[in-house]
């Protein structure tokens, strides 16, 4: 893979995106937390919520540095008929996917980027269950180019018998 050559140009999403990977921080944490938490609940006293206030500090605090580092980690690229991201605080990712793979594109524009003109743009491919790749905070002008690009250049020639 030519990720590792220094041409590439390597591009960031907007600092807006730090509440779209907040958010995603905090639905793994309640998702992860929740089950326990409601447990918990069933024997609670005084002193147990002292160390709940304490435990809720603390993830969002972990949360927000967590949000804040995504953000720094998170790069991507467009060259010939691919498009590479990089991603990941503790577990670093570098995906790549060919064009000719993208099933789907979608783009959101959730009310918190809207003022900032940004917008979330996910790509699914054939054989994911999820989306494979979503660029958070990227302007709309920039996602439109982005689209474009791809739906251009993943078409392949029809072939006539």
């Amino acid at each position: 893979m030519r990720s590792a050559d220094p041409s590439l140009r390597w591009q960031r999403t907007s600092p807006v995106a730090v509440v779209f990977y907040l958010a995603r921080s905090v639905r793994q944490i309640i998702a992860n937390g929740l089950p326990a938490l409601l447990a918990w609940f069933a024997t609670v006293d005084e002193v147990q919520w002292r160390w709940l206030a304490a435990a809720v500090t603390a993830a969002v605090i972990f949360a927000v540095v967590v949000a804040i580092l995504s953000y720094l980690r998170f790069r991507f690229c467009v060259i010939e008929d691919r498009i590479l991201v990089r991603s990941g605080v503790l577990h670093h990712e570098e995906i790549s996917v060919e064009f000719d793979r993208i099933q789907n594109i979608t783009m959101h524009e959730p009310f918190y980027m809207r003022p900032f003109g940004l917008a979330l743009f996910s790509i699914d491919t054939a054989g994911s269950g999820k989306k494979e790749i979503t660029l958070g905070g990227i302007s709309r002008p920039v996602a439109n180019a982005l689209r474009e690009t791809i739906l251009g250049r993943g078409q392949r020639p029809e072939v006539t018998p």
